[in-house]
């Protein structure tokens, strides 16, 4: 039952606990490039669990170079193998997605959605989600689950585009 909850009511329980693995891989003070290749694997399914977590990859591979005990060239060779195994890890599901949707789409289709949400006419900041049908109209036209979410996607960037003080706005409250 716990794993069944974590891993698809609560993917928080399962992303801590990956993202404390990762953690503690890559702090070793003489960590390996198999031990920080371990680390983009763990990292890797991270991702694949919580998509979100790809926004910190680019932190995350600076630690690899600058938390260094050794040379320069070592610690780019580590962050090399952390992104690498990292893109081994996710490659397959980004294929499948190609191969499914017929469009690249490397872990999932909704980030548009989840802009669409929180940048819209219909969007307040008191918390309260609007109907996404009222945020963007366009995309009860779609046919795929990739146009849908590239409508979205449009959508509230077109909105921010034309309403840049109201989405301003919007980012604080």
């Amino acid at each position: 039952v716990l794993f069944y909850a974590a891993g698809t009511l609560y993917p928080q329980t399962l992303g801590c606990l990956m993202l404390v693995a990762t953690v503690l891989l890559l702090s070793k003070p003489a960590a390996s490039w198999r031990m920080t290749a371990a680390a983009g694997a763990v990292y890797g399914l991270l991702c694949l669990v919580i998509p979100s977590f790809l926004y910190l990859v680019p932190l995350l591979l600076a630690f690899a170079v600058l938390a260094r005990t050794d040379s320069l060239r070592s610690s780019l060779i580590r962050a090399a193998s952390l992104l690498l195994a990292m893109m081994l890890v996710i490659a397959p599901w980004t294929i499948r997605n190609e191969i499914r949707f017929g469009a690249l789409i490397p872990i999932s289709a909704n980030g548009g959605f989840n802009l669409a949400l929180g940048n819209s006419a219909v969007t307040t900041g008191s918390g309260k989600l609007p109907d996404v049908h009222m945020a963007c109209p366009a995309a009860d036209h779609t046919h795929s689950e990739a146009e849908y979410d590239q409508t979205l996607r449009r959508c509230a960037i077109d909105w921010i585009a034309a309403n840049p003080l109201a989405a301003t706005r919007l980012y604080f409250e």
